[in-house]
């Protein structure tokens, strides 16, 4: 359930960003800024009544730990803004369809990286996935 459940959020999110970029004329980095925003305040809210194990865990990683999550943030925001960027300039379908790509090369690298086995398969299923959504977007 979890695995439909994201996909019909991760619907709503993209389509209502689409939306709200150009519906509502908002500017990208404003949109991003804000968005950002509301999830360091939902997020500080959860952190402030979450159980104090969290906490606890949180301040047991190392100092390399928490300066690669700060990078991968900091990258999220830099992928985040290509693609409010990109609903700007083209269909919201198009701009998924691409960003699915991302799948496929994460599938290669991250096999690759983390020496995973049956990667080949991993590819195949993950290019079939792609064909299949672009039948989709197509037809």
């Amino acid at each position: 359930y979890y695995l439909y459940a994201a996909l019909a959020l991760f619907t709503a999110t993209s389509v209502m960003d689409k939306h709200i970029l150009t519906g509502h004329k908002l500017p990208p980095t404003a949109f991003l800024a804000f968005q950002h925003l509301f999830f360091a305040a939902i997020f500080s809210a959860w952190i402030l009544f979450a159980r104090s194990e969290w906490r606890a865990e949180f301040g047991a990683l190392s100092r390399e730990t928490r300066l690669l999550v700060l990078l991968v943030s900091v990258l999220t925001i830099g992928y985040r803004f290509a693609q409010i960027e990109a609903l700007t300039l083209a269909p919201a379908a198009l701009v998924l369809s691409v960003k699915r790509l991302s799948v496929l090369m994460a599938t290669a690298a991250g096999g690759r990286l983390f020496r995973e086995e049956r990667r080949g398969r991993k590819i195949v299923a993950v290019v079939a996935l792609l064909a299949g959504a672009t039948i989709v977007l197509v037809y």
